[in-house]
């Protein structure tokens, strides 16, 4: 795969098409436009070395531009987002000590502890830090995220702009995204799969309508229909809650391409979605923060052969299943490593184009790949083990949501929500049969609603 340029240096090449739109206003940014106001901001932040700068990135187009600026100046972004807490937010400005801080953060970071000026970046006003000690990141870094969608604690996933423009380039050709697509931002841009969607979109020179509002509300609803969008992209939780309020197929008539990664989908919402999005080309696909967004996708035409796939690598990957289950993925989006204090980001490229995903599952005749859990999701119960994403995959089965952990020795803690009373007994009874394992074991909790995270998936 031939990277020329980065796209967010060449966007220019579009000229006079629409990139961005804001939802709310109806302002449209042309390519041309957006080029301008990037080489705004990468001019004013140019140096004599590589800097490391908390960027926040919430769907907002002075947050995309702000953020594709310091990409272009050749800096490292480290991300952050509103969902982002003021403890994770002091926690990364002491831990890695950015060069600048921009936006909400200005008023949420203890900047008395952190030596600097205020500075006028473009039109964005930054914080400029006086205590990196000269220490200047890796020259292949250039993006740092968490796993999680926000960050603030746990590990970063220390990505090059290698890493980031290949996958754009894998996505537009798996998808095969042409210029004239319109997409919607419907997942939070600091959640990996909603960064993907942005840039294979803008390396493609489609456009992007910037959407803060949620899918629970009308208005953003009446927008996708205002802005003829073609391109939906969302996690299972996105489409439970389609289904939830009601969203048909005559609701969203110009949308050609829905898009589902992040979860496993349950049974019950992948029935609806073919019941009542079958006529549009539905891509089930697989990913990671750690390859810059997308492993696998399954074409639309083949899903009825491969129900429970999420599809073959993307163009350029490779995918590789060990004897004990273990998916291990090879691409040029392969993470350089990960980042838990400054000094990790002097690191080069630990991984060399080699992941071991966490993941376990299988390949069949064909190569498509079908996930089975986690490595860290399987637990022994009574000297028994066991995957607790089975047991969730076998009460959503029946239309139950739930969250399943070991959260004591030798107990299976199952909370799940439901709209009516469910049989415990014969759930009970269902799983001790499955996994011979006794009834004290299983402990049921019912909740009203499940905490989530920004990506939508069930926070622990």
């Amino acid at each position: 795969m031939l990277i020329d340029k980065p796209f967010w240096c060449n966007l220019d090449r579009y000229g006079n098409d629409v990139s961005l739109i804001e939802a709310v206003s109806g302002k449209k940014v042309s390519y041309k436009e957006l080029s301008n106001e990037i080489a705004d901001i990468a001019d004013a932040l140019l140096g004599n070395r590589k800097k490391l700068i908390l960027v926040p990135l919430n769907n907002k187009i002075e947050d995309i531009i702000l953020y594709l600026g310091v990409l272009a100046a050749g800096h490292v972004a480290l991300l952050y987002s509103n969902e982002t807490s003021s403890v994770g937010l002091n926690n990364l400005a002491t831990r890695y000590k950015p060069d600048f801080i921009f936006g909400p953060a200005l008023e949420r970071c203890e900047l008395s502890e952190i030596p600097g000026r205020f500075a006028r970046i473009a039109k964005h006003t930054g914080y400029m830090s006086n205590n990196r000690e000269g220490l200047a990141p890796n020259e292949l870094l250039t993006l740092l995220m968490s796993t999680s969608g926000s960050t603030g604690s746990g590990k970063l996933v220390r990505l090059s702009s290698r890493n980031v423009i290949s996958n754009a380039l894998q996505i537009c050709e798996a998808l095969q995204i042409k210029k004239q697509e319109r997409a919607v931002t419907s997942l939070p841009l600091s959640y990996v799969y909603g960064l993907s969607l942005l840039h294979s979109h803008l390396a493609a020179g489609a456009s992007l309508v910037v959407e803060e509002r949620s899918i629970m509300e009308k208005k953003f609803w009446n927008s996708v229909r205002e802005n003829r969008i073609t391109s939906f992209a969302g996690v299972p939780w996105t489409y439970q809650m389609m289904r939830k309020i009601g969203i048909e197929r005559t609701a969203v008539p110009e949308i050609s391409r829905f898009t589902t990664a992040g979860a496993k989908m349950d049974a019950p919402t992948a029935e609806w979605i073919t019941a009542n999005l079958g006529d549009a080309n539905v891509y089930h696909m697989y990913g990671q923060t750690e390859a810059a967004g997308r492993i696998a996708v399954l074409p639309p035409e083949l899903a009825a052969g491969k129900v429970g796939s999420v599809g073959r690598s993307v163009p350029g990957g490779r995918i590789e299943c060990a004897e004990d289950g273990s998916i291990i993925y090879y691409g040029p989006n392969v993470m350089l490593g990960y980042s838990d204090r400054l000094e990790d980001l002097c690191l080069g490229d630990q991984l060399q184009g080699r992941l071991d995903t966490g993941d376990l599952g299988y390949l069949d005749a064909d190569g498509f790949l079908y996930i089975s859990g986690r490595k860290s999701r399987i637990s022994k119960i009574y000297g028994i083990r066991i995957c607790m994403d089975e047991v969730r995959d076998i009460l959503e089965s029946s239309g139950i949501e739930a969250h399943v952990s070991q959260n004591q020795p030798d107990v299976v803690t199952i909370r799940y929500r439901a709209t009516e009373d469910i049989n415990i007994k014969r759930f009970t009874e269902l799983l001790v049969s499955r996994f011979g394992i006794p009834k004290i074991a299983l402990s049921f909790e019912r909740v009203a609603e499940f905490q989530r995270l920004s990506s939508g998936k069930i926070a622990p």
